[in-house]
């Protein structure tokens, strides 16, 4: 007759030590994404999609088609916080900014971060 790890207090004890010690011997980082490679990532992605094109390579905005500058709160039309541009992202401005609903919600989630992070990175920008 086959016995479970059940029938055992034993056996419950020994499995129980060896799944805590691979528990254990797992890092917290690797758990947690790195917000500085997701941000790094999500430049990728703009540079990749062509954002840079109309935004500007640092999100300054301007250019040809008077895209806005992503580095002031006043600039975001629809929104600032982080749910709020992957929505844009995945709805576009009509007719000005396409829609971005082709790119999974990780990419328009690291999109967003990089976005959210170019305001951060401006000294003047003041937040409603």
């Amino acid at each position: 007759m086959r016995r479970s790890i059940r029938s055992s207090p034993r056996r419950r004890g020994v499995f129980c030590r060896g799944l805590a010690t691979i528990l254990i011997a797992i890092p917290l980082e690797a758990c947690s994404p790195d917000p500085a490679a997701q941000v790094a990532e999500g430049r990728k992605l703009f540079e990749a999609q062509g954002c840079a094109a109309c935004h500007g390579p640092q999100g300054q905005g301007g250019g040809v088609f008077h895209a806005a500058d992503l580095r002031t709160a006043a600039s975001f039309n629809h929104g600032h916080s982080i749910p709020e541009i992957e929505a844009t992202l995945k709805t576009g401005i009509p007719p000005r900014m396409p829609s971005f609903s082709y790119l999974t919600d990780e990419e328009r989630h690291l999109l967003a971060l990089f976005v959210s992070s170019l305001a951060d990175e401006n000294p003047g920008r003041k937040t409603p």
